[in-house]
């Protein structure tokens, strides 16, 4: 008597091959997916350090905003500090506080008012690096005032391993 209720080896058989088969097929699938979803988080991460960066120097050149509800006075007083401090770390390219992540380099191009390079030009990292007075005398002011371009051409760049990213502000002067 035969039994007919079950399966025969060749059969287990060919179905455990057919099985492993789209296994193989679905992991290299998954394999694949992993790595770009690893390249695309790796270019975020760059893209955002970047982006910070040109932020911070932005905001540095940028006068604070004086609230509205002060007194006429105060206000012209507030907003003549804030723009003599904007001034003042435009023209010696300074960010305080600003740490650079790794891989990441900025150029500050000096530029003229027709958007046009200034010769000589196109200082890398380093000059981020100084130190700004917190409210610079009017001395300071007033040479800075003297030596600031019209306006400044800031490109940030990070890299890290094959992925780059790149982002360019022109900022005028304060």
């Amino acid at each position: 008597m035969r039994n007919t209720g079950g399966f025969t080896i060749v059969e287990v058989l060919v179905a455990v091959a057919i099985f492993a088969i789209i296994v193989a097929i679905l992991t290299s699938s998954l394999v694949g997916i992993l790595g770009v979803n690893r390249q695309s988080q790796q270019g975020l991460a760059i893209t955002s350090d970047v982006q910070r960066v040109a932020e911070a120097i932005k905001a540095a050149w940028t006068p604070e905003p004086v609230p509205k509800r002060l007194a006429i006075s105060d206000r012209n007083a507030q907003l003549a500090a804030s723009n003599s401090k904007a001034l003042y770390r435009y023209s010696l390219s300074c960010v305080p506080d600003l740490a650079l992540p790794a891989g990441a380099i900025v150029v500050i191009t000096s530029l003229d008012k027709r958007g046009n390079a200034v010769a000589g030009t196109g200082t890398a990292a380093p000059a981020l690096t100084k130190t700004c007075a917190a409210l610079p005398t009017a001395a300071q002011v007033t040479a800075a005032a003297a030596t600031a371009p019209a306006m400044k051409r800031v490109v940030v760049t990070g890299r890290t391993g094959n992925k780059m990213s790149t982002i360019t502000l022109d900022l005028v002067r304060p």
